[in-house]
C-alpha cells in the first residue's frame, strides 16, 4: 500500500501534507499560537510571541518550525532595532483559525458559555482555548 501511495507522487505529498497539518494542530500551545497571531496587525515578532505565550525561547522556536513545516505560518525578518524573526498567518493558517473560531462558537452555544477572554472546555482529558 505505501508503495503504492508512493508511486502515486502527488497523493503521497497531500497525504503527507495533511499528516503535517494535523499534528502542528494537535498541541494545545500551537493552537494558542495560532490564535495570537490571528489578532489584527501584521504579525508578530518572536520576542513578543515569548512574552504572550509564556513558553520559554527553545520550546517557542519548536512550535513555530512545526507550524512552519505544516504551512500554517509564514517568517519574514524585521529592524527592530536589530534583526527579528515576525510570524503572521499563512492563508492555509487563516482558513486553519477560522475553521476552529467557527467550531468554538458551536461548543460555546451548545455548552452556553458566556464571558471570559480565554475559555476552557474540558471533557475526557482536552482542553481547547478560545481567544476571543
Amino acid at each position: 500500500m505505501v508503495t503504492m501511495l508512493r508511486k502515486s507522487g502527488s497523493l503521497w505529498k497531500t497525504l503527507a501534507g495533511q499528516t503535517r497539518l494535523y499534528s502542528a494542530l494537535s498541541d494545545e500551545n500551537r493552537i494558542v499560537i495560532l490564535l495570537d497571531l490571528s489578532n489584527p496587525g501584521e504579525g508578530k515578532c518572536f520576542n513578543e510571541l515569548k512574552r504572550e505565550t509564556g513558553l520559554p525561547s527553545g520550546r517557542l522556536a519548536y512550535h513555530l518550525g512545526l507550524l512552519k513545516r505544516a504551512s500554517l505560518i509564514e517568517n519574514r525578518m524585521e529592524r527592530h532595532g536589530r534583526k527579528s524573526s515576525c510570524y503572521g498567518l499563512s492563508g492555509t493558517g487563516r482558513t486553519a483559525v477560522k475553521k476552529m473560531r467557527n467550531e468554538i462558537k458551536q461548543l460555546q452555544k451548545a455548552h452556553s458559555l458566556t464571558g471570559s477572554r480565554l475559555k476552557s472546555i474540558e471533557n475526557d482529558d482536552i482542553a481547547l482555548h478560545s481567544f476571543e
